[in-house]
């Protein structure tokens, strides 16, 4: 994607976070404070890699609420932009480990963002990338892609990656 600047005064917090283990994780995801959320069954066998896990984010009526109150103040045009703030690290696999790994029948797997709808999980980006190195932020624009009636996202991955501050936050367009 291009170089951009976001800018937001406020932000959209998750009302509960839970990972694939199904443990609330969500004060681990409110401040940038090294009590993180991710990987929860590393492989041993290769550094850099992990069980396929998630990082599950009920925002409630948080987006249908965003998405009124934006377009009812009049501060931005309907359909706002709103972008995904994702701050965190990664523990990078050596070559020769994706080489042996590779012999094994593995692959690493980017962070997957989906949606919930009816019941069923959908994906919005496949593989976006990810937080390179220590205490990085990185940001998905979800512009055009998530509803009002939208609760939940997931956060999926098979790298030994960890999650320590996430939330949502619309973009003033004024401010830049």
């Amino acid at each position: 994607p291009p170089f951009e600047v976001f800018c937001y005064d406020q932000i959209v917090r998750p009302v509960r976070a839970t990972n694939d283990r199904g443990e609330e994780i969500t004060d681990r995801l409110r401040d940038v404070d090294r009590q993180v959320a991710g990987a929860t069954d590393l492989d041993d066998r290769f550094v850099g890699y992990a069980a396929d896990h998630f990082v599950e984010l009920d925002f409630g009526d948080r987006l249908g609420r965003m998405f009124a109150e934006r377009t009812a103040t009049g501060h931005l045009p309907a359909g706002p932009r709103v972008i995904l703030y994702l701050q965190g690290w990664v523990e990078y696999a050596y070559s020769t480990t994706n080489f042996a790994a590779g012999q094994a029948g593995l692959a690493l797997k980017a962070p997957t963002i989906q949606v919930e709808r009816d019941g069923q999980w959908h994906d919005l980006f496949r593989e976006i990338g990810y937080p390179a190195g220590l205490r990085h932020m990185m940001t998905v624009d979800l512009t055009g892609k998530l509803r009002p009636t939208d609760r939940r996202l997931r956060i999926t991955s098979n790298m030994e990656l960890f999650w320590d501050r996430i939330f949502l936050a619309v973009h003033r367009e004024d401010a830049v």
